[in-house]
């Protein structure tokens, strides 16, 4: 029986450090997301690393937008309110006179005389314009409490939660797809080319049970460098002919363009964000001491029409006069939201607005964009690559022990 001949040994122990490169790379991105569930074998249990961080990733991905993208009170500063609350100042406008004209059947021959249809009339001019006065500091109000009142990295991040580790396999191959492929492929390259040098290792020094060690060596290796390929460089260079770059900056422009279109899909929806803003600034429910202090706060911006309501009405017609503006307000905020709502999202282009600020980044910051992402992910590749390694350096000895 003779060993295994040098000739067949140089395309061999190459070959199979190539596999072992591919293959462990393979393993090591699908073991990123699957299995989906954990399952158990013997006293272990083991689960793809994104499903089993899923919520604290959802909480990183939904920092990254709001942090460095986009928070509410960007959406509302985009969302132009000047123009949204002159669609809305004719139903504002609307609200006392016509409350106050519900209200006049109720009254006395003598307060009738007194609140006239040509008084109610001449209290629409009144309104108009001291709605235009406190327009600007009541935007500014808005934007100042958006962020307080929303808070849009919950928001997104349980979006995220709520994908499940299905759909969120499914987002991450949308976006990059050709970065875990080149990880799989590039694995195999730098594997043959390890090889190379592991075949004049072992004819210098014959020491084949190092090969698990090897292996473990190359599958370590080949996932460091593969995902260092997908940073650097970070600029084109070039070598004679040959111009290389890292494969997330060549791509940033796509990448860009696939994470706006799903982050403007599912995670930033504009009339969304603004109903729930407008819920989370205006109570449904308001109570007599609410109701109370938003008569004071009426009353005060309006000193002609308190005077006039106070000189005509009685109390109780004026406790009447506030449950009715609270019932015809609350039955108006519906419609206020929609309005709100349909004329945000006319305005705001969220998947632009991400795109351009993704797009632009510096190239340093675009990597650290992503690597804030996976950067604990990374560390997995790498680990998976190695053990995956060694037992097909396992594999590798039994091969060359072979005799015929």
């Amino acid at each position: 029986m003779t060993s295994i001949p040098w000739y067949v040994l140089i395309i061999l122990i190459p070959g199979v450090c190539a596999v072992i490169g591919w293959l462990t790379n393979v393993v090591a991105v699908k073991m990123l997301f699957r299995p989906y569930h954990a399952k158990k074998l013997g006293k272990f249990r083991f689960q793809g690393v994104l499903p089993k961080h899923h919520r604290h990733f959802a909480r990183q991905l939904a920092g990254v937008i709001t942090n460095d993208f986009m928070t509410t009170g960007e959406m509302v500063r985009q969302a132009n309110l000047e123009h949204l609350f002159r669609k809305l100042k004719p139903v504002l406008e609307e609200l006392i006179p016509s409350v106050l004209g519900e209200l006049k059947d109720e009254l006395s021959e003598g307060q009738k005389k007194l609140l006239t249809d040509d008084v109610l009339e001449s209290i629409r001019p009144q309104i108009e314009a001291k709605l235009e006065e406190e327009l600007p500091a009541l935007i500014k109000w808005i934007e100042t409490k958006a962020d307080d009142a929303l808070n849009l990295t919950d928001l997104i991040a349980q979006k995220v939660v709520d994908w499940g580790p299905i759909r969120l396999e499914e987002v991450i191959y949308e976006v990059s797809s050709q970065e875990l492929k080149f990880i799989e492929y590039y694995g195999g390259i730098f594997g043959f080319l390890i090889g190379l040098g592991q075949y004049g290792l072992i004819t210098l020094l014959p020491m084949n049970y190092l090969l698990p060690i090897v292996g473990m060596g190359v599958g370590v290796i080949t996932n460091y460098l593969a995902i260092q390929m997908l940073f650097y460089p970070r600029q084109p260079r070039g070598i004679g002919p040959f111009k290389f770059q890292g494969l997330f900056p060549k791509r940033q422009g796509e990448i860009a363009q696939a994470q706006a279109k799903i982050a403007a899909a599912e995670l930033i929806i504009a009339d969304e964000i603004f109903i729930k803003l407008i819920d989370a600034l205006i109570p449904k429910e308001i109570d007599d001491a609410a109701a109370e202090h938003y008569e004071d706060l009426i009353g005060s911006r309006f000193p002609a029409i308190k005077s006039m309501v106070e000189m005509v009405l009685t109390k109780d017609q004026r406790v009447a006069l506030r449950l009715k503006m609270v019932d015809r307000f609350r039955a108006l905020l519906p419609q206020i939201s929609k309005m709100v709502a349909t004329q945000a999202a006319e305005q705001i282009d969220v998947h632009k607005i991400l795109f351009d600020k993704v797009a632009t980044l510096p190239k340093l910051a675009f990597e650290q964009l992503l690597r804030g992402l996976f950067k604990e992910e990374e560390v997995y590749l790498v680990i998976y690559g190695g053990l995956l390694g060694g037992l097909m350096g396992l594999v590798q000895l039994g091969l060359i022990s072979i005799r015929f």
